[in-house]
């Protein structure tokens, strides 16, 4: 074969490599950025303490109470909200605790607020709660907003 063939050859297949090569990082750059364990939210401290019974019992008492709910619902929808930080690694599980709604090997992506921060998506576990557990919608949004305990502002 003619030299100036083989260079016009070898300089497409490095063209090519090249394009795919960079491709696959600007697709890798549009992903969002998971939430990792190192972030802790306010009051983090306070979310070990709702495995202690007395402390679980009173905050179900007052979602209850807030939100003029039945207790199983709201305990129901406390438990996966609860999960949905755990996953994301905001809080701590009971080490017995049973998963119903999030894989922790594939954990859900929390959404950013303005200053860039990560923000757990209420309304998110919202519509999952609904779609696992057939309760309404605005009924777990309203539970998890009246929680006492690690919520967000949103």
């Amino acid at each position: 074969m003619e030299p100036l063939l083989l260079a016009l050859i070898a300089l497409a297949a490095v063209a090519l490599v090249a394009l795919v090569a960079g491709r696959n990082r600007r697709d890798a750059s549009l992903e969002p950025t998971r939430l990792g364990p190192s972030w802790t939210p306010p009051g983090a401290g306070e979310a070990e303490s709702m495995a202690d019974p007395d402390t679980r019992a009173r905050r179900i008492a007052e979602v209850v109470r807030r939100t003029e709910v039945d207790e199983p619902t709201a305990v129901a929808v406390l438990e996966i909200w609860d999960e949905y930080l755990g996953v994301l690694g905001l809080t701590p599980l009971p080490a017995g605790h049973r998963r119903r709604v999030y894989d922790p090997y594939d954990p859900p992506v929390a959404r950013r607020g303005p200053d860039g921060r990560p923000e757990p998506d209420r309304d998110r576990v919202a519509r999952d709660v609904a779609g696992r557990l057939g309760i309404d919608e605005t009924v777990a949004n309203a539970i998890i907003a009246a929680d006492p305990g690690i919520r967000d502002d949103g």
